[in-house]
């Protein structure tokens, strides 16, 4: 079964739970109610960007999703 892909308001919510305020996969994944294993996944698909934080304004969610799923 294939997984369904985190939406991107919650992809960039991530990203903010764990550069910003600095908390464990498994804080993160409570917060967004999503599994430790999709948190994991997200940070690891937004490392292989290159992108940095915080993320230019001008990057819509159709761009960020863009780079994250190629």
């Amino acid at each position: 079964m294939a997984r369904e892909r985190v939406k991107m308001k919650k992809t960039r919510e991530i990203l903010r739970l764990h550069f910003e305020c600095n908390l464990s996969k498994q804080q993160i994944a409570d917060a967004v109610r999503k599994s430790k294993g999709s948190v994991f996944n997200c940070l690891e698909r937004f490392k292989a960007t290159g992108l940095g934080w915080p993320l230019s304004g001008d990057l819509t969610d159709s761009q960020l999703e863009g780079r994250l799923y190629p």
